[in-house]
């Protein structure tokens, strides 16, 4: 009787502990990494159009509905909207934040430079 009573006390410590973490170890890795591509796509789009532009605005618009939130800034720290000059520094600042396997809400957060090389065609 005790040998069925450990096997199961075995299996209640494995489920309700072992399991969770394991998920919750998973989960976060995978919205890391989810973090990490659309940081990687972002300073890439912004590159592209050498600015903070339209399309750009429109793609962090769009992520900010799935609990992103990104803003462009310049050296200053002002607000930076439309193309730049080349030449000019943008910083972008990226914060995403999620629930969790536990129900705690989790926040990552995350900053690049983009050096404008692109000129403005007017």
């Amino acid at each position: 009787m005790s040998e069925k009573l450990g096997f199961v006390f075995g299996l209640f410590i494995f489920f309700v502990f072992i399991i969770p973490f394991g998920m919750n170890m998973w989960y976060l890795n995978l919205q890391s990494d989810h973090f990490m591509k659309i940081t990687n796509e972002i300073h890439k789009l912004t590159n592209q159009e050498g600015g903070a532009t339209n399309k750009v605005i429109a793609e962090t618009s769009f992520l900010e509905k799935k609990g992103f939130t990104i803003s462009f800034k310049d050296a200053n720290n002002n607000e930076v909207i439309g193309a730049c000059n080349p030449g000019d520094t943008i910083y972008i600042i990226y914060s995403y934040k999620f629930k969790n396997v536990y129900g705690n809400i989790v926040e990552l957060k995350s900053s690049n430079s983009v050096l404008i090389q692109k000129r403005r065609s007017e």
